[in-house]
């Protein structure tokens, strides 16, 4: 009888069963390190907790960007309120003591004494003479400029505040006509053109009522520009201008140079 086929079958099973062994071995370590489904589930909702966090700081970086370009918009249009009162102050002054200035001579002339007896002169009691055609044309067009660039429709306020210099170049809303229109180009983000204007206004109007006002606008549009050089010339002649030193613009400027 031949006994030989037998120790090859155990051989054959051992190595088997090795395998087998050795296979559940692995499966074993397979599941061992896959995370359950508890662990799946935590694991799927950080990461929608995650996303949510990211989303959220997101939206919080672009409602500040939003809140400070606000803020920065507010804060120019309350600047420029303020100037623009400012300025209707200061014309509002100049034309005051303009027509005050007549009347206040007319008591010291009621009080000489008279020569002797005369006849009453034709124009003693006769109104105060009405303005020029020309200079109450003027002046109702500049109204009507200034009425335009409250309603910021600044390119009618250009073409009326132009038509009033040019009519007058000499007369007194000339300065005032030049200082507007540069402000409607500023306006209008001709900045170039802004400059020429206020340049060529204090050419013109070295001392005049709005030289403190075209000097910190010029400084301003220095400062959009990032010319920090030329912003700074800009405000230290304005600090330097004794006729600026009580001025908004001059204290303004003093402050800014500290």
């Amino acid at each position: 009888m031949n006994r030989r086929p037998f120790p090859a079958l155990l051989a054959c099973a051992a190595l088997l069963g090795a395998a087998a062994l050795s296979g559940c071995a692995a499966m074993l370590g397979l599941e061992g390190d896959r995370p359950g489904p508890a662990e799946q589930r935590m694991a799927a909702r950080i990461d929608t907790l995650q996303a949510r966090i990211d989303s959220l700081q997101a939206e919080l970086v672009r409602v500040s960007r939003r809140n400070q370009a606000d803020m920065a918009s507010l804060q120019r249009s309350m600047l420029e309120s303020n100037e623009a009162i400012a300025a209707r102050i200061e014309e509002n002054t100049h034309a005051l003591r303009q027509g005050g200035a007549p009347a206040a001579s007319a008591p010291a002339a009621a009080k000489k004494p008279a020569a002797g007896p005369k006849a009453p002169s034709a124009n003693a009691s006769a109104p105060a003479a009405a303005p020029a055609p020309a200079d109450a044309e003027s002046e109702r067009l500049y109204n009507a400029a200034r009425a335009d660039f409250n309603a910021q429709r600044f390119q009618e306020a250009y073409n009326e505040f132009k038509t009033v210099y040019e009519q007058d170049p000499e007369g007194r809303r000339a300065e005032d006509a030049l200082y507007w229109m540069g402000l409607c180009f500023e306006k209008t983000d001709r900045l170039d053109n802004a400059l020429t204007v206020y340049g060529m206004m204090l050419d013109q109007f070295p001392n005049g009522r709005k030289s403190c006002s075209a000097r910190f606008r010029m400084a301003k549009i220095a400062e959009t520009r990032g010319q920090n050089e030329e912003r700074l010339n800009q405000l230290r002649a304005l600090a330097g201008e004794p006729a600026c030193a009580s001025t908004n613009e001059g204290r303004r400027a003093a402050e800014m140079l500290k």
